[in-house]
């Protein structure tokens, strides 16, 4: 009995990691997207956007894909991305203009500047974090690829208790609505 009790709360108070990857390739306007929690891929997909009229395509959720408590889920979510802990970020950049030279060592430097001033945010919220950037200008095509990768941890016991939040939260708002 003593045993299991302080298996359980090992398991709840372990970090476990969230891996994230994002990646834009503006040219084609297309985007894949993947999270995983431990082993588990609980979001992927790929998004095609159409040239004419700009809708959004082939979207998956692995978890959850109704829109019928999406207030519950808003709240869940809020709160437990307050409890994450970010602790490797990379940032990868391919970009150029094939006919213009300044052009591609410009976009490339505001891109540089922007995921600089990113990156001092991140460290000064969580000075433990590990970064990474790669900024590089291709001179001979037309090129815009992002690919952004994040490991993330948290605490199940985290997790517990800001779905309690939230479930409380929740309830609060469906009260103050029905007065």
């Amino acid at each position: 009995m003593i045993i299991a009790a302080i298996f359980i709360l090992f398991v709840l108070t372990k970090k476990i990691k969230i891996n994230f990857k994002f990646h834009v390739n503006l040219i084609n306007l297309k985007s894949y997207y993947s999270a995983k929690v431990l082993f588990i891929k609980v979001l992927c997909g790929t998004t095609y956007i159409e040239d004419d009229n700009l809708i959004i395509q082939n979207t998956h959720n692995m978890i959850y894909s109704s829109e019928k408590d999406s207030d519950k889920q808003m709240i869940a979510l809020m709160n437990i991305t307050k409890k994450i802990i970010p602790s490797t970020a990379q940032i990868y950049f391919c970009g150029g203009i094939e006919s213009n030279a300044y052009q591609t060592a410009m976009l490339c430097g505001f891109v540089n500047s922007i995921s600089s001033i990113i990156i001092a945010l991140l460290i000064n919220s969580n000075p433990d974090i590990t970064v990474f950037q790669d900024i590089d200008p291709i001179y001979e095509s037309n090129a815009l690829d992002l690919t952004i990768k994040c490991i993330l941890k948290i605490r199940l016991l985290d997790v517990l208790v800001a779905l309690m939040e939230s479930a409380k939260q929740y309830k609060e708002k469906q009260d103050a609505k029905r007065k």
